[in-house]
């Protein structure tokens, strides 16, 4: 090729590195404007999520709280009420999971000391063991309940003690991580209370027992 030409092509490579460098240029510049924006905004940042976190923290101590004084552990509470309380306490400690693991994120990508030991694990476990508890006992008060509505004049004592013996032998089936709660002592106090009582309604329910004694009771 002509020098001429030579010297026109490596004229344009240089114009073209040129440009690319003064671009490149520009660019780090755009970048390094926007670290410095957000170095700068980095403290308050901080601060936000600090102030949070201490926020999250408050409610996570009152849930715990609220957890220690209505978690449905006493032996004379209602299953169904059981249930409904695991409910309310379940969506509620969904809710709190999610917003610590939003904010232990947000920690981490922003180099703050991660939170203290985590009081949700434990409620979490103790409350899934209850929804146990309260799953199985309710399967057997349904049982119970069922027994119970009988009519009077329907009533064959012995099919109902019979019943009585068969619920308690599934009682005494249950893991003892079941048997533990005094729920589950309840429970089988008062299926023995029923079978006890089922002697006397045996007695009522016999010939001897006549329209005048009726009357008289």
């Amino acid at each position: 090729a002509p020098v001429k030409g030579r010297i026109t092509a490596r004229g344009a490579d240089w114009l073209e590195y040129d440009m690319v460098d003064g671009e490149w240029h520009v660019f780090n510049e755009i970048l390094q404007r926007k670290t410095d924006s957000l170095n700068a905004q980095i403290p308050s940042l901080q601060m936000k999520v600090a102030a949070e976190a201490k926020l999250l923290d408050e409610r996570i101590r009152q849930f715990a709280d609220d957890w220690a004084a209505q978690r449905p552990v006493s032996g004379d509470t209602r299953h169904s009420a059981a249930l409904d309380t695991l409910r309310i306490f379940d969506g509620r400690l969904v809710r709190l999971k999610e917003e610590h693991t939003r904010i232990a994120a947000a920690k981490q990508a922003l180099d703050l000391e991660p939170s203290g030991e985590d009081q949700l694990g434990a409620i979490e476990e103790e409350m899934r063991d209850l929804k146990e508890v309260w799953s199985k006992l309710a399967q057997v008060w349904a049982n119970l309940d069922q027994l119970k509505e009988t009519p009077w004049s329907a009533v064959m004592p012995r099919k109902v003690r019979q019943a009585l013996d068969d619920i308690l032998a599934a009682l005494k089936t249950l893991p003892n991580r079941v048997r533990q709660y005094s729920a589950f002592e309840h429970l089988q106090t008062t299926v023995k209370d029923y079978l006890k009582a089922n002697v006397v309604v045996a007695d009522l329910h016999s010939e001897a027992v006549k329209e005048r004694h009726w009357k008289e009771l």
